[in-house]
């Protein structure tokens, strides 16, 4: 297929892939690649490889800026990594709808044009097909968690599994262990588990940040409050709250006006729900160390514990 007579699409895209990949933290590529650079020969770790690994970090950030291209509009967001979101640009709107599935789908070009001769390549495309089908449960979840009654820590660890575990742990370590050739079914399958933890701890520090967090460090206004969103935050106080104080949940969570907002974040601070999650985040962390210690493969050990002390150290 030819693409040279579209120049109105050259020109959209050239605005619209540094403005929605350049500003992230890059976490996913970055796993990837140092999954990928821990994991391999050193033998094998050639230039060319190198290049490779890398734009296969910028096709899981592709997939990644697809997704939140979608979220922001679902979540009607205002900002998104210290600007405002891809659909709130001049001309975008809900046309951003077709700029994600175009990224999605050149991240597949991508894949086929660098690694379709390499021996996981299929595994690497279904892991591109599938990663997004997992996430979208997630948001499913996440979406339809408005009543108070669904705000259970259950129901919250399996939005926080599929919507990041999958998301920002389990696909770019399984990504770079592909890429590397060392993947192993039952050593990944033990990993698996831990992955998923981690997300659950990195989603956690999420919704503290969205609550109490400086917008200027964050890069966005929290919502979660004004949107009703089930965080363990809110799960946490309804696993607490005496009967009058789950009244203040009822009138004021899930309200825009600032009074409400104040309202619910005094009823956090009432209940030491920040304390509460520092020690759980202790908890998590001492519960991943000890879940790594016992994996067999000593490169895999490595790389899990830099995760995890990434997210510690937070």
């Amino acid at each position: 297929m030819q693409y040279s007579d579209l120049r109105e699409i050259r020109e959209r895209w050239n605005r619209l892939l540094p403005y929605t990949l350049l500003n992230g933290k890059k976490v996913r590529g970055l796993t990837t690649i140092m999954t990928y650079k821990m994991m391999e020969k050193s033998d094998n770790l050639t230039r060319e490889n190198i290049k490779r690994v890398n734009i296969l970090g910028w096709c899981i950030e592709m997939m990644q800026s697809c997704l939140l291209i979608i979220d922001d509009i679902v979540d009607n967001s205002e900002f998104r990594r210290k600007a405002p979101c891809w659909y709130k640009q001049e001309g975008v709107g809900n046309l951003a709808i077709f700029d994600a599935s175009i990224l999605d789908g050149f991240s597949h070009v991508l894949l086929k044009k660098y690694f379709s001769s390499h021996p996981y390549y299929l595994q690497m495309v279904d892991l591109f097909r599938t990663t997004p089908l997992i996430i979208n449960m997630g948001q499913i979840l996440d979406s339809t968690s408005v009543e108070l009654e669904k705000h259970t820590m259950e129901r919250y660890i399996n939005i926080a599994r599929y919507k990041t575990g999958f998301d920002k742990f389990w696909c770019p370590v399984t990504l770079g262990l592909y890429f590397s050739k060392t993947f192993n079914k039952e050593l990944h399958k033990q990993i698996t588990p831990t992955l998923l933890e981690m997300g659950i701890y990195s989603q956690m520090q999420n919704d503290y940040d969205d609550c109490f967090g400086d917008p200027d460090v964050t890069g966005k206004y929290g919502t979660d409050i004004q949107e009703g969103k089930c965080t363990w935050l809110s799960a946490r106080v309804l696993q607490e709250a005496t009967p009058s104080q789950r009244k203040i949940m009822k009138e004021h969570f899930g309200k825009p006006n600032e009074e409400s907002v104040d309202a619910v974040k005094m009823l956090y601070k009432e209940l030491k729900i920040p304390e509460s999650l520092e020690i759980y985040e202790a908890q998590s962390y001492a519960k991943i160390c000890e879940d790594i210690s016992h994996i067999s493969n000593e490169s895999l050990q490595n790389v899990l514990h830099i995760l995890a002390n990434k997210l510690y150290n937070r």
